[in-house]
């Protein structure tokens, strides 16, 4: 009975109201020039089976990530609707939860959570698309220092990376590259956001790639690199 809800839910409210809004603000705001896009035309022509990795510099991601895939995925096939991983103590057991649960996997912070991992591998097996954030934690906006909180210090090279124009990511653990690697026909497209405010933001697409059966620690190397680079676009 609760899986049913849930999927009335996702069709009513998820997908027909604040999916289609997401979907027009997304072309409207990239249209006036408030989110500026680069590389919209690596996006994938495959319908599902796409996972995209973003880094993660404020809570809205979730949101406006699913606007690339509105027209050129669930418009017309809602079950195509991205799923995101999202971090627990964020949105779980919030009002708004039940209208967005249909499309949400909550995860502990720290990429330890196997569950989470599970039910995202077994969406994309099933053809699904997913929107993950594999820093585990929030990205500094433009140039700016790290965020602070951390257990350890900030040491250059252990715990972050820094691109040729300064900007920074966290360093991914292996676990960040399941997504790519294990399940067959999954194509990985790496994205770079970043937010000053509502009217100014900007996201860089890499182009897509097929990490599927390779050595994750080579993945992870890989897929830092190539958020490092598509950091610089940016710029």
């Amino acid at each position: 009975m609760r899986e049913l809800r849930k999927r009335l839910v996702y069709y009513l409210v998820t997908f027909l109201c604040i999916g289609s809004v997401i979907g027009l603000w997304f072309e409207i705001w990239s249209a006036l020039g408030f989110l500026e896009i680069k590389g919209l035309e690596n996006f994938p022509k495959q319908k599902g089976k796409i996972y995209l990795a973003s880094n993660h510099p404020y809570k809205g991601e979730h949101f406006i990530l699913n606007g690339l895939f509105w027209l050129k995925q669930y418009i017309i096939r809602p079950k195509l609707g991205p799923w995101s991983i999202a971090a627990k103590e964020n949105y779980g057991d919030r009002w708004f939860t039940p209208f967005i649960e249909g499309r949400l996997i909550l995860a502990e912070r720290g990429g330890k959570d196997v569950e989470s991992q599970r039910i995202a591998l077994s969406k994309l097996e099933a053809g699904g698309n997913l929107i993950g954030f594999p820093e585990g934690g929030r990205t500094p906006k433009g140039t700016g220092e790290m965020p602070t909180g951390d257990s350890e210090p900030k040491v250059e090279g252990k715990h972050f990376l820094t691109s040729k124009t300064g900007r920074k990511i966290r360093c991914l653990k292996n676990g960040a590259a399941r997504y790519a690697t294990e399940v067959p026909g999954v194509v990985t497209v790496i994205v770079w956001f970043e937010y000053e405010s509502f009217f100014k933001m900007k996201l860089v697409i890499s182009e897509p790639r097929d990490f599927y059966g390779r050595n994750k620690k080579e993945v992870v190397e890989e897929m830092e690199q190539i958020f490092l680079e598509t950091a610089d676009r940016v710029a």
